[in-house]
This record gives C-alpha cells, structure tokens and sequence, in this order.
C-alpha cells in the first residue's frame, strides 16, 4: 500500500513536470511601449537624484538601449553575448509649474548591470 502511494505520487510529478514545457513559454501581451515605459519606471529613482527639477514620465522617451559585449577580440566578445551590461539614454523634459512650457531637455545616460545602476553622464538643453 505505502509502495503505491509512493509510485502514484511519483507518476503524478512526473506528469506535472512533462506537462510544463519551459522551452515553449512566450511572453506574451508586451508591446513595445508597455517595455520602454517599464525601463522609465525602474530609472525613475535615479533620474530624480541627477535631474533635480521636476518632469513628467508622459513626456520621457528612452532613445537607446545597448548591451555592452566586453571583450577585445571577437572571439572574446561572442564568449560575453550574454552579459547582462547595459548603456541606455533616456530623454526628459522638465518644468517649473504644470501649465508653463518645457524648460530643458534633459538627456541622461544610465549604465545598467546586475548590480547596480549609475547614470554616467547628463546633457542638459534648454528648449
């Protein structure tokens, strides 16, 4: 009796797993704007100590994402595909007052890894 309880719950497991295809699963439902509109989210904290003036996310666009592929030959570089080190440039516009004009746009450069995120450089221009 114990041996097929055993065996039972062992078959059931089995199914279970066999059932649940990781290599199949797609993300699904993610629009482009849904992920740009994620990564503002998260550099939100981060633009907030650099900038110091107000701004809206409405306005704020990310204009680049790049993955850094370290290495110097390109046999290095396709060994480090995978790293996860990125450069991505966000665009925002800052205002004194919500129905007064935009005052500057402001362009900063995030250096993204799983450690940590830094902004590494800041251009400012007014509008």
């Amino acid at each position: 009796m114990k041996t097929q309880k055993i065996i039972l719950s062992i078959v059931f497991i089995l199914s279970i797993l066999y059932s649940v295809n990781l290599d199949s699963a797609q993300a699904q439902n993610i629009k482009q704007k849904d992920f740009y509109d994620s990564y503002l989210t998260l550099l939100n904290p981060y633009a907030i100590k650099a900038i110091n003036k107000p701004y809206d996310l409405f306005n704020a666009k990310v204009i680049s994402v790049k993955r850094i592929n370290k290495g110097r030959t390109s046999e290095e570089k396709k060994a480090n595909e995978g790293i996860f080190d990125f450069i991505v440039k966000v665009q925002y516009r800052t205002y004194t007052g919500a129905h007064n004009p935009p005052e500057s746009l402001e362009t900063l450069t995030f250096r993204i890894d799983p450690g940590k995120i830094k902004v590494i450089k800041r251009e400012s221009k007014p509008i």
